[in-house]
């Protein structure tokens, strides 16, 4: 019986790629986009929603919200706080962003850069 590796498998390391593989589209699509958002960063659910549709990911803001509760719910973001406006907050926690951004590379939704050592000829 021939081995398969673990980046075959959809349940490869302890089932964390269970919850993903069985997303439909459009949820796939606004997880990977919290892939640029650095660890442990909170995003305002107003500014998330807002970039999912931009992107096209959803078609309004009431599509949004449900697709944040699923995700909520499967564990794969985390509901932070509200704000001192009252406006509510979310993050991903440290394996979350990790299997996110893992994703992210292979669909080439997102690329993340690292920091250069140095100095760049083109400052930001």
């Amino acid at each position: 019986m021939p081995e398969s590796s673990n980046s075959e498998d959809p349940n490869a390391m302890g089932g964390k790629n269970l919850p993903y593989t069985v997303l439909h589209e459009h949820l796939k699509s606004c997880l990977l986009y919290l892939s640029m958002f650095r660890n442990g960063y909170e995003i305002s659910v107003d500014r998330l929603i807002s970039g999912w549709i931009a992107e096209g990911y959803i078609p309004e803001h009431a599509a949004g919200e449900e697709c944040l509760s699923e995700l909520i719910e499967r564990n794969l973001i985390e509901a932070v706080k509200i704000d001192s406006d009252g406006k509510a907050l979310c993050c991903l926690n440290d394996k979350g962003r990790e299997l996110i951004a893992s994703f992210s590379a292979e669909e080439n939704s997102v690329t993340i850069l690292k920091k250069r050592q140095g100095k760049s000829k083109y400052p930001l």
